[in-house]
C-alpha cells in the first residue's frame, strides 16, 4: 500500500555515518606526552534536514573531547574531525571510543554508526599501537562496542 511504501521510505532516511579511517600523530614538542587523533567520518544517509550532532572521543575515565557540526557532513561526503591533546598512553590509545550525540535525540535511542558488516553500534572502539611516532599511524583496530 501507499502507507507502507511511505513508512519504509521514512525508515530509510536519516543519518548513516561510518568511519572509513582514523589516525594518530605524535605531538611535535620534544618528549611530548600528547597526540592528535583524526577521525574521518562519512555520511551515506539521506534526509531533508539533520539535527545538530556531535562526535565525541573518550579515553578511559577522562573527560571527552567533542567536535560539533557532524550534521554538516553532506550525504555522500566525508570530513575529518581532529581531536588535539589526547594523552599518549597505552591505556588511552589502546581503547579509545567514539560516539555520536545530539541534545535532540533521546538516550534510549542513541545515534548509531552504520559500520559496514559490523552492523550498527552507538560506540566504536579505536585502537592504536604504542608508542606513537612523529609519523601518522593509522588505526590498528576499529570495532563496535556496547554503549554505556
Amino acid at each position: 500500500t501507499a502507507f507502507e511504501r511511505a513508512r519504509d521510505a521514512s525508515l530509510r532516511m536519516g543519518y548513516r555515518f561510518t568511519v572509513p579511517a582514523a589516525s594518530v600523530t605524535a605531538g611535535s614538542g620534544v618528549g611530548s606526552d600528547k597526540v592528535t587523533i583524526e577521525v574521518t567520518l562519512a555520511n551515506s544517509g539521506v534526509a531533508p534536514f539533520y539535527y545538530p550532532l556531535n562526535l565525541s572521543l573518550t579515553c578511559s575515565n577522562l573527560p571527552s573531547w567533542t567536535q560539533r557540526g557532524v550534521e554538516l557532513v553532506s550525504p555522500g561526503a566525508m570530513e575529518v574531525f581532529v581531536f588535539d591533546s589526547v594523552p599518549a598512553t597505552q591505556v588511552c590509545l589502546g581503547n579509545l571510543s567514539i560516539t555520536l550525540s545530539s541534545e535532540f535525540v533521546f538516550d534510549a535511542r542513541p545515534v548509531q554508526f552504520a559500520q559496514g558488516d559490523h552492523g550498527s553500534s552507538s560506540a566504536l572502539t579505536l585502537q592504536f599501537g604504542m608508542p606513537p611516532t612523529r609519523e601518522v599511524e593509522t588505526c590498528v583496530r576499529l570495532s563496535n562496542t556496547s554503549y554505556a
